[in-house]
């Protein structure tokens, strides 16, 4: 398949550290809503992501406590800083 780069993350695993990575990077900007989030995680990975892909993503970041989702909206509290 020429699509396939080679080294592509293919584990929710490697989908999360690469999403937190790029997150972490200079000028780089983070979702704030879900659907927003969704899609940042798509276009991170296309061709190669499915919807049920994304949403395992999603769930991943959410259960490593990367983010935080409340109504439909993100936040960020371990990119963050603590304000102490």
């Amino acid at each position: 398949m020429p699509w396939l780069k080679p080294g592509a993350p293919k584990t929710t695993k490697e989908r999360v550290e690469a999403f937190v990575a790029k997150v972490n990077g200079p000028k780089a900007t983070k979702p704030r809503t879900e659907k927003t989030l969704s899609n940042a995680i798509r276009a991170l990975f296309q061709p190669l992501i499915t919807d049920e892909e994304v949403a395992a993503v999603q769930a991943a970041l959410v259960a490593k406590k990367v983010v935080q989702i409340t109504d439909g909206k993100v936040s960020y509290p371990v990119l963050e800083p603590s304000g102490t």
